[in-house]
């Protein structure tokens, strides 16, 4: 009998711990830069379950050699780290918001359960997210009818299931005493003289009262461990109800889900691959078209030779710049993954200049600028999408020059050069607007070592020279890795001149007073380049 006791306890406990604490993996959102759904998700279930992180799961992915997540994929990874379920889930705009289909996988990868939410924004409501974890917690008890809720009230059922079984346990014993003692009875009886009729019929009653008794409590104890395994399932019936009347359609990873109107909304694709936004760009190459004007404009009392200056046409050219990140090559989310150089290079396609002591002399012009640099990006996110913020310093220089030798003797161009040499401190920043578009926008401050031949003793002398430049455009994403950048740029250098130069101090044949006060060197133009990244 105790044996059967140990025997039906041993049972209850086997099945309380047959997946309590079973873990769960949270992948991240595809389409969610912000990461706040992917956090809603890990709130929902790490109340009730271990949750593996996204990156963890990444992480044992590369090293496992996973490179598609799908439904073999998953398995392997899910069997490395002992998770029983996986969560993922894909956002997807939609018209008047936004689409989050949100898969429940076994550890086989097959999908057990899919549910979709639309929401008004990136944000899930409290109504939103109360409704989600209702649905996506029931999937993760059909993986295990044990988990959550039905776990902690199997405890509460098994706690008084035991306090009823000590007692059963002390009344047994006492009528299997009651028993041994009537068995003892009936012995001496035997072996003494044959007691009177009536005695002997009431010990015999007796016996038979208490064997029927020892009998009647094991059938008890039975029909309550039966109970008990049932109510250890109280999930796994209403799964099961569910299912039965009303089928969840599942498809394996392979198939991609579509709206109403047969769009695609989500397909798996290598994990490198997974949402619009890729891993955070270790690299940034773009080429394209430029068109820049210059306006030079001189300072200077009024009088019948001030300088003119300079008002240039519109002038088309071609421009490279980019970014590369050599340590984000090993791990992109590293800190020093964002160590890294930049360059550009801007060069008009072709101009001319004339004077007019020459007007039928076109003069070539050399117009063009560069930098490179270095500079290190703090990026609030790990995906190419996500925000970021770049702080560097460039060595630069920016050349406009005119090639006289074609002009007759005593001609001259009232128009000096200039030969910029600067250090460039610089701030940029990414913003993304929406799943294809960032705002990008960057601002240098322009520390002039020299300005070339403007700075000559011949020309307008020394000068106190300061600058500024700018730049915002859109950058529009053609596929995860090609994008178009469309930008605006201005640079403005200005001067302060000392006067010690022929042409600040001595234009009016008057050296003894200052002709040129200063001068204000305008660049504006836009950009419209191919970029690839990686």
């Amino acid at each position: 009998m105790r044996r059967f006791q140990l025997a039906v306890l041993f049972v209850l406990g086997a099945g309380t711990t047959a997946w309590a604490g079973g873990k769960v993996a949270v992948l991240n959102v595809e389409g969610d830069q912000s990461g706040q759904v992917e956090d809603a998700l890990t709130s929902i279930v790490e109340d009730e379950h271990e949750v593996v992180s996204s990156q963890t799961f990444d992480e044992v992915a590369e090293k496992a050699g996973v490179k598609d997540l799908d439904t073999k994929g998953i398995a392997k990874v899910a069997k490395r780290l002992e998770v029983a379920a996986v969560i993922e889930s894909v956002m997807t705009r939609q018209d008047d918001g936004y689409q989050l289909l949100v898969r429940v996988r076994a550890q086989s990868g097959k999908t057990t359960k899919k549910v979709a939410v639309l929401m008004p924004g990136k944000k899930l409501s409290t109504k939103d997210k109360k409704s989600l974890g209702k649905q996506v917690l029931a999937a993760l008890d059909e993986i295990d009818p044990r988990s959550g809720k039905a776990r902690k009230d199997e405890n509460l059922d098994r706690e008084g299931k035991d306090a009823k079984k000590r007692a059963h346990t002390g009344k047994l014993k006492d009528d299997e005493e009651e028993v041994a003692d009537a068995d003892e009875a009936d012995e001496a009886d035997e072996a003494d003289e044959a007691p009177a009729p009536k005695a002997k019929k009431e010990k015999k009653a007796k016996k038979a009262k208490a064997k029927k008794h020892v009998k009647e409590e094991e059938e008890e104890d039975v029909a309550a461990s039966d109970d008990a395994r049932d109510d250890e399932r109280p999930a796994e019936r209403e799964v099961r109800a569910d299912r039965d009347g009303d089928e969840v359609a599942m498809r394996d990873d392979e198939e991609q889900v579509r709206d109403e109107d047969g769009e695609e909304l989500h397909s798996r694709a290598p994990r490198r691959d997974r949402d619009t936004a890729t891993p955070i760009q270790a690299a940034i190459v773009e080429a394209g078209a430029s068109v820049i004007g210059r306006k030079l404009v001189f300072t200077s009392r009024a009088y019948d030779n001030a300088p003119r200056g300079y008002q240039g046409p519109f002038v088309p050219g071609g421009r490279v710049a980019g970014a590369i990140y050599p340590l984000a090559l090993l791990d992109r989310k590293s800190p020093a993954a964002g160590l890294g150089i930049d360059f550009e290079y801007d060069q008009v396609a072709s101009l001319t200049t004339r004077t007019s002591q020459a007007m039928d002399i076109a003069l070539p012009t050399t117009e063009m600028h560069w930098s490179v640099g270095a500079r290190y990006r703090i990026a609030f996110g790990h995906h190419a999408d996500s925000a970021s913020v770049a702080i560097g310093f460039d060595l630069g220089r920016r050349v406009f020059a005119v090639n006289r030798s074609a002009l007759p003797s005593g001609a001259v161009l009232d128009l000096p050069d200039v030969d910029y040499r600067i250090y460039e401190p610089e701030l940029a920043v990414r913003i993304p607007l929406g799943p294809r578009v960032t705002l990008t926008a960057d601002g240098k401050a322009l520390l002039i070592k020299s300005a070339g031949p403007i700075q000559t003793q011949a020309e307008y002398g020394a000068a106190k020279v300061t600058g500024a430049e700018g730049g915002a455009g859109l950058e529009i994403a053609i596929t995860r890795n090609v994008m178009l950048h469309v930008a605006g740029t201005a640079t403005f250098i200005g001067y302060a001149f000392v006067g010690n130069g022929e042409q600040s101090a001595n234009r009016d044949n008057d050296p003894t007073t200052k002709d040129v006060g200063g001068a204000l060197d305008q660049y504006v133009g836009g950009t419209a380049t191919l970029g690839v990244t990686y």
